[in-house]
């Protein structure tokens, strides 16, 4: 299923439902990243306060074009690469993937939308 975003009409269908009314910048953040992904951006930082939906809306998007987005957790500070690529059994010798390497191959293979998040509130709790 390739989505043509230039046509506009995806936005129209895509629907986030809550019990909560945007509030504060969110409304601002969510008609950015409406825009964002309108244009054709292939990526998109969301940046805000814990507890703002960045997730939520991520993974609403994720289950929208029908490929559920992959939460990748990472370390704030980004120091070791294993966390998201995976790392290499000395005792096997055999390298151990990641869900997020192991999606990143999928989605090289086609053209259609894959969503990646990189959670680095799940570790750092």
């Amino acid at each position: 299923m390739f989505l043509d975003f230039h046509k506009g009409k995806i936005m129209d269908k895509f629907v986030l439902k809550s019990k909560y009314k945007p509030m504060g910048d969110q409304p601002q953040a969510i008609e950015m990243i409406s825009q964002g992904i309108l244009d054709g951006h292939k990526s998109q930082i969301l940046l805000g306060a814990t507890g703002t939906g960045k997730t939520s809306i991520s993974l609403a998007w994720g289950n929208f074009v029908k490929h559920p987005s992959c939460v990748a957790s990472v370390q704030p500070s980004w120091r070791d690469r294993t966390d998201i690529f995976g790392y290499l059994n000395e005792f096997t010798k055999k390298f151990n993937e990641t869900d997020f390497l192991s999606y990143l191959y999928e989605a090289g293979y086609c053209d259609e939308i894959y969503t990646v998040i990189l959670d680095e509130m799940n570790l750092a709790r």
